[in-house]
């Protein structure tokens, strides 16, 4: 398989490993996307349903009143990193090497219980609502994502909250902490605990008013309230950033790099799991600048800065 890849070019899917990481970690890190079995200890089955009125109630009667101490705060956040540790097998490890999608439902399960009584999954079970999660291997720059649709007669929602795991690894591949929601973190997993509880704050909004913005007054105000966060955002190395770090390659800068026995030389565009690479050549595309060019794209250690 040659280096670079043409633009219009189709690959098979392939499983993801350190490869894709601009500078692997000393270990080898893995995302099963699935477990055979679920994580240990994990509550089976749904809960009882409730009624919709009264559970919905409750649900906004914690997001909207619900304040706890600092100590308190902690209390309950640590207790969800030991919970964590003891029952999932993959999250022993602060830096875990593997990441399965039923341990991302014992997290949200273990937030809920120990801030929210559990009112989200009593929300979701009375709605007859359903909630999955999933692993994105494509998500480059948003450390979580949650999305909704509604059913137009009966009203009934489909979640799912997307974790960037790549995000996770290449952060705490090259840096010592980092910070998450406004909030420093000095691991994986607690990188990944504030990313989740960033989620669930969308979910219940979604649950409960259809609708979510982490810009808004409101959901600033149940962030700090419950779960401490000073921002919305994060400060996890993106794609971008770990290519001027580790290979001090950026967005216009002119490289070479080999492909089909020659060497061709372009301008980086772009840069996400691999940098987009535009050439000069007659046979391309126009560009505002009145050139023509065919797009690459390349793996960056493939990449050479073109001096000059």
């Amino acid at each position: 398989m040659p280096s670079s890849i043409p633009h219009g070019s189709r690959l098979a899917p392939a499983p993801w490993t350190t490869a894709d990481l601009a500078k692997p970690p000393p270990y080898e890190l893995i995302w099963e996307a699935v477990l055979a079995q679920r994580c240990p200890g994990q509550a089976k089955g749904s809960p009882k349903p409730h009624d919709l009125t009264t559970v919905t109630a409750k649900l906004i009667q914690v997001l909207t009143s619900r304040r706890f101490s600092e100590a308190d705060r902690q209390g309950r956040f640590h207790q969800v990193l030991s919970e964590l540790q003891e029952a999932t097998p993959n999250l022993r490890e602060p830096n875990f090497k593997r990441l399965a999608e039923p341990e991302l439902e014992f997290l949200y399960r273990a937030i809920d219980r120990h801030f929210l009584d559990s009112t989200i999954a009593k929300a979701i079970a009375a709605g007859q609502h359903s909630l999955s999660f999933r692993i994105s291997r494509r998500m480059t720059s948003t450390g979580g994502c949650t999305t909704s649709r509604f059913h137009p007669k009966h009203g009934q929602g489909t979640f799912q909250i997307a974790i960037a795991a790549q995000l996770l690894a290449q952060t705490w591949a090259n840096r010592e902490q980092a910070t998450v929601c406004g909030v420093t973190c000095h691991d994986m997993r607690e990188g990944l605990c504030r990313i989740m509880e960033h989620e669930l704050l969308h979910l219940c909004e979604m649950l409960v008013w259809k609708d979510s913005s982490c810009a808004q007054s409101r959901f600033k105000s149940m962030a700090q309230r419950l779960f401490g966060h000073r921002a919305s955002k994060h400060h996890l190395l993106t794609n971008r950033e770990a290519a001027a770090l580790q290979h001090n390659l950026r967005p216009g800068d002119r490289v070479c790099f080999p492909f089909e026995g020659q060497q061709l030389l372009g301008t980086i565009n772009r840069i996400h799991k691999r940098a987009t690479v535009l050439v000069p050549d007659t046979r391309g595309q126009a560009y505002s600048d009145g050139s023509r060019y065919l797009k690459y794209y390349v793996p960056l250690r493939n990449l050479v800065k073109w001096p000059g």
